[in-house]
């Protein structure tokens, strides 16, 4: 096989990517990876059949996924294949190896962000000196280089020690949302049980106060609030996908993630690691749910959503995690099991760190019910455990995760650690009288082997945590085993017994990690709490005899009233079992520093804090702000600090603050509340810095600080105390080597408050069996079709209020589009914030216009951004169509009226200066604008201008004159006299261009005028039916479409007609959109087109402050200038976005397009930043006179490209 020249084989597939996604090659980035270029399943079957034509080698999907760009994509198709009509290739690298070779290049760059792939390179020895000697530094900082290329490692060696630490926890129980609340409960001797609230499920509706079939005797629950919300964008799940996730995996990620950060570990420095993960579970009343009403879902269930074995599986794909992933269900032993597992893992090496978590939930009444036949649920809500009148259990909830190390590795990194376990043990009943039997003897028996593998006598053992089963029968055996593993005793009662059951039920599988967690914070915390299950002593437990050591823990118990004379750490073991036979015992040892820690000197320190956005940042820095209120004299401001760097990982949203004190943190975070995050850049002078990366009016900084320049600072700013450019860089991006500032010091990591993860709702309200016939609303009334959508019905309760009517119709119709219970849609909740977006907004406007014959433009929610007020809207706007509506419900006919709206639309209304008026693209709609809306803020007023006819009534205009005309007149009724901001995108550009040249020749001044990816009207090759299928191919991509429209056959379609053609073609590949709206669209877009075109165009009359902002990917041929600066009198200024043509408006992209207005709105702002990099790089204060100009005087002469990253 001939291996082709390398520029060669990189030409061609350059040019076939460029074909297949249709960018052009010279403005394809061969170094981009493929999701960047838009490269999806679909394109890469497109693009491999390609690839495998012209190079005539066969290309697998599982060959694509071993390269990530253009480049590595030439170097694997020239180490595998031979390229037609290429010269042969120079002797030297085997042709098997350059695969080989391009994988480890394309590891090194993604993962070390070191890259190589610029040259050519003969062996992996000639790579692995290039690392050694230039990168070493950069590699050596994430792991040992020599692990890359080395042969796989010999298994690993059984370490020496045993023991393991517990060195982070975090928890989600009733009336407890963190560790530190739930510590506080238990030691107030708080209880969580109460009555199941109607929100959840109606108990009354199949409550029974004895057993009867179908009924369940507990109305009781100890239950977490909010099990309907999560932060999906922040682990990067989309929202519908997040609806279909069990919410038991859901809070768990957000749980492991706060126990990661408890341990102050930055998730991503586990990336490719040993970490193992290790998850008891019980069953998913949500997935059964979810499989009971498959066909009404978006998706399937059994993907990768609701089941139960991806609890484990889903957290090492998010983390990427390589060490094992379980997920175990011995029912309510479930979370021991996997403490278990998780410590062999640790034990035998198969793991470094291991995570064990559990989740336990009950969101439906058929499991109550099922446990009341069993006799297993206390009917009075109680959880009496070791009590005489024990009757059952009282079902709890529960979320927890711990991370856990080899002792020794917990010491070598500096963790905190809350306990030891010294040992666990599990074992089975085995044969008995029931599957569900307990047997002392196996219960004896697993204590005994656990504390026997500890190496701990067992007359040192001080505190056992109760499985505790509720049952006065059941009870009296787990005591019995107890008693025969711990032995006789001459030092009288030393051992007492406790049970977390009375303060939050009984979490079944998450049981064991419940009662982990309350013995490991007991003895961080040197006392036990009070356990309250117990009120009368059982009388078949004899806890007064003297021959045994055990005695209940009725009060608060201090670990130093329960040591030996000699001092030793206190013991306590931790037991959960299973009705099937499971049993498992864990060994706790207290944990005891070596020497006390020493404090770090004073002085000012940087204390960093970041979050996914403002908002969150918000939220964190008021949570840390209460924390601080409440710390103790044992907090160390200094342990804060050294924790908020080396213990978190680094989010876009950031603050730094200089401190020398915790008192002077909480002063400085009060300020920053009282000025707020948007005035933070006014508050740098008080040591306060803040920057969202990405953020509009900032550049990127971390491109343009070396890893030596970060460590240069870093060092002296520690020399010298002085942290502002250290913050200044951080907060812009910069990866800090934090380690560096703590060599040699003392300072610890501690818990901080975990992160605040944004709580929106992603469920589905699906109804039980037999639900749909009591919920349905009878008698039904249906409208007449011509004025009804098929699953609209007015039922005998409908409202008769007009505002309440429309507003039921409004939920009621979002519902639908959502998938969502109609109870769920907050008629005061913006439709953007329920989660409908443009096009179901669009639907959804569609469907008002249908109900009420009348033609409203979807823009009519920028005005009426919410069901309440829409309603209130259509009930004033359109008094007759609602009361023909009224009048059909009785039975009268409709009439038909019309509406003419109004083509201003107030996007964002709100701000100072003056205001930005925003023309779309050919569809008409600014809908298509709100991401851009969004992303330029709310500093300054936002209007769009839609298009006339784009309400289906009004008339399409007969010329650019026409559009201008009435454009003007909208903006005018906003902003009477200049100057004025424009801004144009697509075809909307060449209508701001002409209305600015319409204002200034009326004598106005435009202050500035924005073309986004407008190509000026003469440059336009591609014919307007080329575009037309363009535009329509793109609109079917985004709704999941892919398919090729036969351009001879839409030529021979009558112009008029050829809007049905495209619609019909739609319909036939599965897209579902109305009739109308598509081709309302459509007629809106084709004329767009021809005006555009034949806009007679004229130069400006006066010099404007032109911005032309192009993406990258769109117009390959085209000028620099996209043809406009001949009518300019003062050439533009072109600004780059990495996008195509469709995309620079969508949200991936629209912040980088928002960041070219904003710096040009703020030039000073810019300019700032461009100084603090120099300054923070060379460590000096520029003078005033030796500092940037404005941005303005750098605007004049040929296009400078500004390429922004989006």
């Amino acid at each position: 096989m001939t291996v082709a020249a390398n520029d060669t084989v990189l030409d061609a597939v350059r040019a076939i990517v460029g074909d297949t996604i249709r960018i052009g090659a010279a403005k394809l980035d061969i170094d981009a990876e493929f999701p960047e270029l838009g490269i999806d399943s679909i394109i890469a079957m497109e693009l491999m059949e390609n690839l495998s034509r012209h190079f005539g080698i066969a290309f697998t999907p599982a060959q694509f996924l071993t390269v990530n760009s253009v480049r590595e994509l030439a170097a694997f198709i020239e180490g595998h294949g031979t390229a037609p009509a290429t010269p042969p290739a120079k002797p030297g690298v085997p042709p098997a190896q350059f695969g080989r070779l391009d994988t480890l290049l394309g590891t090194v760059r993604s993962r070390y962000g070191v890259d190589l792939t610029g040259r050519r390179w003969e062996s992996v020895d000639q790579i692995v000196d290039e690392l050694v000697s230039n990168n070493l530094e950069r590699v050596l900082a994430k792991v040992d280089a020599s692990s890359l290329f080395a042969a796989p490692p010999a298994p690993a060696e059984r370490p020496a020690s045993t023991d393991i630490a517990i060195v982070g926890i975090a928890c989600r129980f009733p009336d407890a949302p963190d560790a530190a609340t739930f510590w506080r409960n238990l030691m107030a001797g708080h209880a969580s049980i109460r009555e199941i609230p109607k929100e959840r499920w109606d108990w009354e509706s199949c409550y029974a106060p004895v057993a009867e079939p179908g009924k369940t005797v507990s109305r009781w629950g100890a239950l977490v609030d909010d099990v309907d919300r999560f932060d999906a964008a922040f682990f990067g799940i989309a929202p519908q996908e997040a609806a279909l996730v069990d919410p038991q995996e859901r809070l768990l990620m957000q749980e492991v993630y706060r126990a990661l950060q408890d341990a102050a570990i930055d998730p991503g420095t586990l990336a490719g690691t040993n970490t193992g993960v290790f998850v008891g579970y019980e069953y998913s009343g949500y997935e059964q749910a979810l499989r009971r009403n498959q066909e009404r879902l978006p998706g399937l269930v059994c993907s990768s959503a609701s089941p139960t074995y991806y609890l484990a599986n889903r957290l090492s794909f998010l983390f990427d995690l390589r060490g094992p992933s379980e997920s175990v269900n011995v029912n309510c032993a479930s979370s021991a099991v996997a403490i278990n597992r998780a410590c062999l893992s640790l034990a035998q090496g198969e793991s470094d760190v291991a995570i064990a978590g559990a989740a336990c939930l009950h969101l439906a009444a058929d499991d109550y019910v099922a446990s009341t036949q069993y006799g297993l649920l206390s009917p009075d809500g109680s959880c009496g455990v070791f009590d005489d009148a024990a009757n059952g259990f009282t079902r709890g909830e529960g979320v927890a995760a711990i991370v856990l190390k080899r002792l020794d590795t917990a010491l070598a990194d500096g963790d905190r650690v809350y306990a030891v376990i010294k040992a666990s043990h599990q074992n089975n009943r085995g044969a008995a009288g029931s599957l569900s039997e307990v047997k002392h003897e196996a219960i004896a028996d697993v204590i005994a082997r656990c504390w026997d593998k500890a190496g701990v006598a067992r007359d040192a053992v001080r505190y056992i945590e109760l499985n505790g089963y509720a049952k006065k029968w059941a009870d009296s055996f787990e005591f019995e085993g107890i008693r025969a593993a711990l032995g006789g005793s001459g030092g009288g009662k030393h051992c007492a017994l406790g049970s977390l059951k009375g303060n939050i039920g009984h979490l079944e599988p998450a049981n064991g990690i419940a009662a982990v967690i309350k013995v490991a914070l007991a003895l961080h915390h040197k006392r036990f709490p009070a356990t309250i299950t117990r009120r009368t002593p059982s009388s078949f437990i004899d806890l007064g005899n003297p021959s045994h050591p055990l005695y209940f823990a009725d009060a608060p118990i201090a670990l130093d009233d329960m040591r030996d004379d000699a001092g030793a750490p206190v013991c306590a073991g931790v037991s959960s079992f299973a009705d099937s036979g499971v049993n498992v015992h864990i060994a706790l040892e207290e944990f005891v520093a070596r020497s006390p820690a020493a404090g770090v000197a004073g002085g000012p320190q940087l204390f960093v804090l970041s979050a996914q956005d403002g908002a969150r940042l918000a939220d964190y820095a008021g949570v840390f702000a209460a924390w601080l209120e409440q710390a103790g004299p044992e907090v160390c401001f200094a342990d804060v600090a050294h924790t908020s760097q080396v213990g978190r990982a680094a989010l876009p949203a950031r603050l730094a603050i200089v401190a020398a004190s915790l008192d002077e943190l909480r002063g400085k975070l009060a300020l920053l509340r009282e000025r707020g995050l948007d005035n933070a850049g006014k508050l740098e002078s008080h040591g306060i810095f803040c920057h969202t990366l990405g953020h509009v009016g900032h550049v990127p900084l971390a491109s343009l600080v070396t890893e030596r320049m970060a460590r240069a600072q870093l060092e002296l700013a520690r020399a010298e105390g002085q942290w502002q450019q250290v913050a200044l860089l951080w907060v812009h991006g910069v990866a800090m080597p934090w380690q560096l500032a703590w060599s040699g010091l003392p300072a610890r990591r501690i818990s901080l408050p975990g992160y605040p993860f944004a709580r929106e709702r992603h469920w589905y309200a699906l109804q039980e069996p037999g639900a749909a016939a009591q919920a349905s609303l009878v008698p039904e009334v249906h409208l007449p079709a011509a004025l009804s959508l098929p699953e609209f019905a007015v039922a005998a309760d409908t409202p008769r209020e007009p505002a309440a009517l429309l507003e039921r119709f409004l939920r009621e119709r979002t519902a639908q589009l959502l998938d969502c219970a109609v109870a769920d849609v907050d008629p005061e909740a913006t439709f953007a914030a329920l989660g409908l977006r443009s096009i179901a907004i669009a639907e959804l406007v569609a469907r008002v216009n249908r109900l009420l014959d009348v033609n409203l433009a979807p823009t009519v929610v920028f005005q009426h951004p919410h069901a309440a007020a829409l309603a209130a809207h259509l009930a004033q706007a359109f008094p007759d169509e609602v009361a023909a509506l009224l009048d059909t419900i009785a039975g009268a006919e409709l009439p038909t009226h019309a509406a003419v709206p109004d083509i201003l639309a107030p996007m964002q209304p709100h701000g100072a200066g003056t205001p930005l008026f925003l023309v779309p693209g050919a569809d008409g709609s600014t809908l298509s604008l709100k991401p851009l809306c969004e992303a330029l803020g709310t500093g300054r007023p936002l209007y769009g201008l839609d298009a006339q006819g784009l309400d289906g009534q009004c008339a399409l205009p007969a010329s650019m004159g026409d559009v201008v005309a009435a454009n003007l007149a909208a903006v005018r009724r906003i902003q009477p006299y200049g100057p004025y901001r424009l801004f144009g995108y697509s075809n909307g550009g060449v209508v701001a261009f002409a209305m600015a040249r319409s204002l200034m020749e009326a004598g106005e001044e435009v202050a500035a005028l924005y073309l986004l990816d407008s190509l000026c009207p003469e440059q336009r090759t591609a014919t307007e039916l080329d575009l037309v299928v363009d535009v329509f191919s793109h609109v079917m991509a985004t709704l999941g479409a892919r398919f090729d429209v036969d351009m001879a056959r839409l030529e021979a379609v009558a112009p008029d007609e050829r809007g049905e053609y495209l619609y019909r073609l739609m319909m036939e590949h599965g897209v579902v959109l109305d009739r109308q709206y598509f081709l309302t669209s459509y007629r809106i877009a084709t004329t767009s087109e021809r005006l555009a075109r034949a806009y007679a165009l004229a130069p400006l009359p006066r010099a404007v402050d032109v911005h032309l902002i192009r993406a990258l990917d769109a117009y390959p041929d085209a000028p620099a200038d996209y043809g406009w600066n001949r009518y300019l009198v003062a050439p533009l200024t072109a600004h780059d976005v990495s996008a195509n043509h469709y995309a620079v408006i969508t949200a991936g992209h629209a912040a980088a397009v928002a960041a070219v207005i904003a710096a040009v709105e703020t030039p000073a702002a810019d300019d700032a930043v461009d100084d603090a990099v120099d300054d923070a790089v060379d460590g000096t204060e520029r003078p005033p006179a030796t500092k940037r100009g404005k941005a303005g005087n750098r605007r004049r002469g040929a296009p400078r490209p500004v390429v922004l990253e989006s």
